[in-house]
């Protein structure tokens, strides 16, 4: 008899052991490997029962089959009720990624933007972090770029403050002078008219902007009535700016519906979900979400996975969601809806009308994003089977990381990571880091606090660590980073360094030097890894040397105080305007003279 099949035979007896020891309760169960690792977690009504369909007689070719080979041993928790194992399936799940269960594939927890609780006059700020539970969330968002810039739109509308100051000093800082906010700490803010500016905010990202409409222009009216022409003014500005930023209704007959659509595309062993938020009638977000999935896994499981894991931090949620496919688990997620969120979301399969076309909107933008990324990886593969025969690289390199240092005589000192995933560069992932432990010139110490900060966060959060690390620089920069990465345990990642100006590699694990054949494909596929990291910390660096240029360029000015240079901000905004402003426009400003106006335009003339 042949090796692997009498494991096999000994393996699946040693389970049917333990399956008859399984109780007929309700409850989660768990396969673990013979390391005691899991493999895969499931609720069910009978433990007993759910385990044998997953055992026994399994498909050769599928996911049953592999746990069968797999599986060691069998543990189980039995709970009061079904939704209490599918709320213990969600936190184990969540807490062990078991490698055969569908997850959702999150290299970084998802960006929220919070409304802090508790507070006289409450923050608004983008965070990851979920733990203050009195807060307020929205989210997650899968496009952490496009979610930071929501934040300045919302604060030209709502001048909430970000600062973290709860007490009246009686000093304002630039935002409030450039109207960027209501500034609270000036004492001259009642908590009711900031706490109306909070809930402007949370009704915008809400998408309740009928009723947001609605209250502003009650509150116009009744400032106007009352001869407050500022305050009514400002909250005109409020409305057309909100009527601007709005999406408009994408289905009339939808009314004020809060929905979401679920699309789903998957091939072989790649899934991924597509989820259109429907928000008071109109069409507010994409999200794109991939999945782990394993051969033979089935779309209603997949969907049923999602759903469990998105909706467990998704906030707020949806009053309905609709899916492609029937799932065995709908009463029992309804159920589960109302238990943990005390609210009641019902699921649907739509059949006609509009909801099936906003579903079918979905599941076709699923299959387009889903062909795009199947067809990618293609594109570069020889380049990196070319990439690791040339370095002799252990594996073939798919996630690539380039670090940089910038930096003039120590000064603004900064580094950059940037991040190539499959040949494409993954924006979502580049990282700038201020340089905090020297302000002298010192590149060994300056990239040791880059490497260093980079990975222990990515460690600590159990992000995948990268194929194949580039440095800007030799053989010592290439030093300081096996180092740091001995120092934090880590193996089996090669690093490389090319200095700018120069045409040689070095290698973490050979002395060997190798030249940079500008002919050769994949070497200048490394070579756009290099001065994109230098691109983007030489940009930083730049953003931080503007910005201490224009935190002190009022004080050069001559005969222009702080009181002064407070009232040009106040006007202008911002120094740029300041420069491209005429006399006349200067002399508008309170304080300023046709003299001192001729004083500032000269002096920035002499700065070009």
């Amino acid at each position: 008899m042949d090796k692997s099949k009498k494991t096999s035979v000994n393996l699946s007896m040693m389970l049917r052991e333990k399956i008859n020891k399984l109780p007929s309760k309700t409850g989660v169960y768990i396969f673990k490997d013979e390391n005691g690792d899991y493999l895969y977690i499931g609720k069910a009504e009978n433990i007993k029962k759910r385990v044998k369909t997953h055992l026994e007689n399994p498909n050769p070719s599928g996911k049953e089959a592999v746990l069968a080979r797999k599986t060691a041993s069998i543990d189980y928790m039995v709970t009061p009720s079904e939704v209490e194992a599918l709320i213990l399936e969600c936190n184990l799940i969540k807490e062990y990624k078991p490698r055969y269960n569908v997850m959702l594939k999150d290299d970084k927890k998802y960006p929220y933007i919070k409304i802090t609780s508790g507070e006289k006059f409450p923050t608004v700020y983008l965070t990851r972090d979920l733990n203050d539970k009195p807060a307020k969330y929205f989210g997650p968002y899968t496009n952490a770029k496009a979610v930071r810039k929501i934040l300045p739109f919302l604060r030209r509308i709502f001048p909430f403050k970000i600062c973290k100051k709860n007490k009246a000093d009686n000093k304002p800082c630039l935002d409030y002078h450039i109207s960027r906010c209501i500034g609270p700490c000036t004492g001259r803010v009642s908590e009711e008219d900031y706490r109306d500016i909070i809930n402007g905010v949370s009704m915008f990202l809400e998408g309740k902007v009928e009723n947001l409409f609605s209250n502003l222009k009650e509150k116009m009216d009744k400032a106007s009535v009352a001869r407050d022409y500022e305050k009514a003014g400002r909250l005109r500005d409020q409305i057309e700016a909100i009527r601007k930023m709005s999406p408009s209704p994408i289905v009339s007959r939808l009314k004020n519906a809060n929905q979401d659509f679920i699309g789903y595309a998957g091939e072989k062993n790649k899934a991924l979900i597509v989820l259109l938020k429907v928000r008071c009638g109109k069409l507010l977000a994409q999200e794109k979400f991939d999945l782990i999935t394993k051969t033979g896994s089935k779309i209603n499981e997949a969907i049923e996975s999602f759903i469990k894991q998105y909706y467990s931090s998704s906030l707020p949620l949806p009053d309905e969601i609709f899916l492609p496919v029937i799932i065995e688990e709908k009463n029992l997620l309804e159920e589960w809806f109302k238990k943990t969120n005390r609210k009641d979301v019902r699921i649907f399969v739509p059949q006609k009308g509009d909801k099936k076309r906003l579903l079918q909107m979905a599941s076709n933008n699923a299959r387009y994003k889903l062909m795009e990324e199947i067809a990618s990886p293609s594109k570069y593969l020889n380049l990196f089977m070319e990439l690791k025969e040339k370095l002799n690289l252990p594996s073939v390199p798919s996630k690539i990381e380039g670090i940089d240092i910038s930096n003039i005589k120590g000064q603004h000192a900064v580094g950059s990571v940037v991040v190539f995933d499959k040949g494409y560069p993954k924006k979502n992932d580049w990282r700038k880091f201020k340089i905090k432990s020297i302000s002298t010139v010192d590149d060994y110490t300056m990239m040791r606090e880059v490497i260093e900060r980079r990975y222990r966060r990515l460690i600590d959060e159990k992000n995948k660590l990268p194929d194949l690390v580039l440095v800007d620089g030799g053989k010592g920069q290439v030093g300081i980073a096996r180092q740091v990465f001995n120092g934090l345990a880590i193996e089996n990642i090669p690093v490389i360094g090319i200095a700018k100006g120069e045409n040689e590699i070095h290698l973490s694990y050979s002395s060997k030097v190798i030249s940079l054949n500008p002919r050769i494909e994949s070497f200048r596929f490394l070579a756009r890894v290099r001065d994109e990291a230098h691109r983007f910390a030489h940009s930083y660096y730049q953003i931080l040397k503007q910005k201490e240029i224009k935190k002190s360029l009022g004080r050069e000015i001559p005969t222009i105080g702080k009181k002064l240079e407070r009232q040009i901000i106040k006007h202008f905004g911002s120094w740029e305007r300041v420069e491209k402003a005429s006399l006349q426009e200067l002399m508008k400003v309170n304080g300023i003279g046709e003299k001192k106006a001729k004083i500032i335009l000269g002096f920035f003339r002499k700065q070009s």
